[in-house]
């Protein structure tokens, strides 16, 4: 069973509150049979296969209030799923590629997205141009990052919109240093996005004199943020922190050229050779602020040796419950907020 529960980036929660996750294997499974075990930490659940979501590798993805799956997949781009449980319902593709001023861009590396719930538009980012390599049966993401990280300042990272009702895709922000996690408030003024390789987050203005415009809203998070989360009641967002800055980070403060020197030798290493993240995991407590008070962190959670939820990427809120996702665990961990 841990075989087929491999690599859940992101935890889904259906309309009738199914637990659901995306595999590196591009598999969509439900979690059924929920048993707590003796040891008062550990749930065993059955994973049940639901639908083959294609050749890419789904990373970020949420369910819209009529039902239809939408999926931010690495390789493909932008799909959905209109009906899951219909063995009919296709995986389709929305978005590969974008106008900008009258040429076509293509859409690399998609990693997250939101559901407007005003709007139904969806907001989904393109974390960087670097499209992942496939490495025997799986796609590896996570060498594709290391590459946005090492090449220090091509920030190609954008935060996108795309409209069910049109069918139309636009840019809404460029120049991101790996555009990560998505989500958007309940009344859909502003988008936070995880900027990944520089270990914060920034919200997009969907309303109000900042419409159209991105900030940062902290300057520095203890480790890269990934995917991210907002509750609906308390209006407080969550940001999963996967690993520290390692050895890059002191590369950056070199002067040049040693500094370019540096970062073609990370490039130039074997795959095998890359640089490793440490055994780490964290979230993010974040109050975002409004019109009355200022954004700030709230408190930090910490898993600093990865001892139990090591290299955290995803961040779902449920209830009152944050399901926390990795991209290369064969579990789901749940931290409860009361």
């Amino acid at each position: 069973k841990s075989v087929l529960l491999k690599g859940p980036e992101t935890v889904l929660f259906g309309n009738d509150g199914t637990l659901y996750v995306m595999t590196e294997a591009a598999k969509l499974l439900k979690l059924v049979d929920l048993e707590d075990q003796k040891d008062g930490v550990t749930i065993l659940a059955t994973p049940v296969e639901v639908k083959d979501l294609g050749v890419g590798r789904p990373l970020g993805g949420a369910f819209a209030p009529d039902g239809t799956l939408y999926i931010a997949d690495s390789v493909l781009g932008l799909t959905r799923v209109k009906d899951t449980e219909n063995p009919k319902s296709k995986v389709e593709l929305l978005a590969s590629r974008v106008k900008v001023d009258g040429k076509w861009s293509p859409i690399a590396y998609v990693d997250d997205l939101a559901v407007g719930k005003k709007s139904g538009k969806i907001y989904f980012s393109s974390a960087t141009d670097i499209i992942p390599d496939r490495i025997g049966e799986t796609w590896d993401c996570l060498y594709a990052s290391k590459m946005d990280l090492v090449r220090g300042g091509h920030r190609r990272g954008r935060l996108l919109e795309y409209d069910p009702a049109t069918d139309e895709v636009r840019v809404l922000a460029t120049g991101i240093h790996f555009a990560n996690g998505v989500s958007v408030d309940k009344d859909e003024k502003w988008v936070l996005l995880s900027e990944t390789m520089q270990a914060r987050s920034l919200k997009y203005y969907l309303e109000g004199p900042k419409k159209g415009t991105l900030e940062p809203i902290n300057t520095y998070f203890p480790a890269y943020s990934d995917g991210n989360d907002c509750h609906d009641k308390t209006g407080l967002c969550y940001i999963a922190l996967p690993s520290p800055p390692g050895a890059m980070s002191l590369v950056y403060k070199m002067p040049p050229p040693l500094d370019r020197y540096i970062r073609t030798l990370f490039m130039a290493l074997p795959r095998l050779l890359a640089p490793k993240p440490p055994p780490f995991g964290g979230i993010v407590e974040l109050d975002p602020g409004d019109e009355t008070k200022e954004q700030r962190v709230v408190r930090v959670l910490l898993d600093p040796n990865g001892e139990d939820v090591p290299f955290v990427t995803g961040v779902t809120v449920h209830g009152d419950k944050l399901y926390l996702g990795f991209l290369k665990s064969d579990f789901v961990a749940v931290y409860d907020l009361n």
